[in-house]
């Protein structure tokens, strides 16, 4: 059996999606490592898979700062793509010295890597090992892309960053210029966490891209929940864990619901106090996380950010959504729910009680997730995903 490694982006959404596959490739009898930062470590190791831990940049007050100042924009500018760069390259100058050591005398037959990150790919270079993309959100090719729908103008110049990143390539010894690292192998096998069905020009892209829609796995990490009252309808609301130190907007939810004969279930992700939220109605509870499957098995509709993590487990469940986009990403994966009739989109600075409420009632009456349902059921998820990563170990 074979030795392969996972590097991933240290955030809950990218992490997430590629677990049931470290896992299902752990059942088949693969060794799988997984360098990961420590608060995402006990999520590696539930399934099988080697945690190797090591400190991340990605939580720094400069990452945090460039990070938010996405979201007060409605597109990505160049400016803040020179800062994206800046930002990876920190990272991997950070991450690749201890995590090539970590594997020195053990390396992988083939890493799995997240094209958010540059040091799996290094790595693979240095080693001269395959690698499989592992994309939490949409494929881009020439018909389609994020930067060519969603990004404004800027006048940041990348040449510093750029000029850090050969300076990177040279001290490894790779026969590679950064034009071509960048630009990577367009044959190169990749995993994409959705159906076809749900991807921008879907048909549009060739055999080496497998969509293989959501991979969900055991998530005991989160706990069980049950809902309180089973019969009545139920809004789960959630911004994910970044983007969610927004106390206005969770008591704007609280409030649209307060004189329905609603349930509500707030998951803020630890962004906000309970003094912040304010006192709850008997119909709501809050918490800073909850193991979302199980409240989607009792979800009417789910207001939430648009995270393509989010929208996938919720279309798995077959529950339509209120979709509220925080950055540019989010507002691509808002708008094809509003294309495909999955739910509706809601702009941050329209939210109050009154849209709020407008917009889930609408949803609950209108829309209708169960065709996309059985395209994420015969995407295959996690078992189609390892049998890709498979195949290339096959062919070495």
């Amino acid at each position: 059996m074979a030795h392969i490694a996972f590097f991933v982006i240290p955030f809950a959404g990218h992490v997430n999606p590629s677990l049931a596959v470290a896992a299902e490739l752990v059942r088949r009898g693969h060794r799988v490592s997984y360098p990961i930062t420590a608060e995402l470590a006990d999520r590696v190791a539930a399934t099988g898979a080697l945690p190797i831990p090591y400190e991340t940049t990605t939580r720094s007050a400069a990452f945090t700062a460039d990070m938010r100042g996405y979201a007060r924009r409605e597109a990505f500018t160049a400016d803040d793509f020179v800062r994206v760069l800046r930002n990876t390259l920190r990272e991997t100058v950070a991450v690749l010295p201890p995590t090539a050591r970590a594997f020195a005398g053990d390396e992988p037959d083939l890493i799995v890597h997240d094209p958010s990150g540059w040091t799996g790919k290094l790595l693979a270079e240095r080693w001269r090992v395959p690698t499989v993309q592992s994309m939490p959100t949409f494929a881009a090719n020439e018909h389609w892309s994020l930067a060519a729908g969603y990004t404004a103008a800027g006048v940041a110049d990348p040449a510093a960053v750029l000029r850090g990143l050969g300076g990177l390539i040279e001290r490894l010894g790779l026969p590679l210029t950064v034009e071509e690292f960048l630009a990577g192998d367009p044959a190169e096998p990749a995993l994409v966490y959705l159906p076809r069905a749900f991807q921008y020009a879907g048909e549009t892209f060739g055999d080496s891209v497998h969509f293989v829609g959501p991979c969900l796995g055991e998530r005991s990490f989160h706990g069980r929940w049950m809902p309180r009252h089973p019969a009545e309808p139920l809004v789960l609301v959630s911004l994910g864990t970044f983007h969610n130190r927004q106390p206005r907007f969770f008591r704007s939810c609280i409030d649209a619901m307060a004189d329905l004969p609603w349930r509500v279930v707030i998951a803020h992700g630890g962004g906000v106090t309970a003094a912040e939220l304010g006192p709850l109605p008997a119909a709501v509870e809050a918490h800073a996380f909850v193991p979302q499957a199980d409240v989607l098995a009792h979800t009417t509709v789910f207001v939430n950010h648009g995270g393509m993590g989010t929208v996938m487990e919720s279309l798995h469940a077959g529950v339509p959504m209120v979709v509220v986009p925080q950055i540019a990403e989010h507002r691509a994966t808002a708008d094809r729910i509003v294309q495909l009739g999955l739910g509706a989109r809601l702009d941050r600075e329209r939210v109050r009680a009154e849209t709020v409420r407008q917009a889930v009632e609408f949803v609950a009456a209108h829309t209708s997730t169960s065709a996309m349902r059985d395209e994420i059921r015969r995407a295959g998820g996690a078992p189609a995903a390892a049998d890709v990563i498979e195949k290339v170990l096959a062919q070495c």
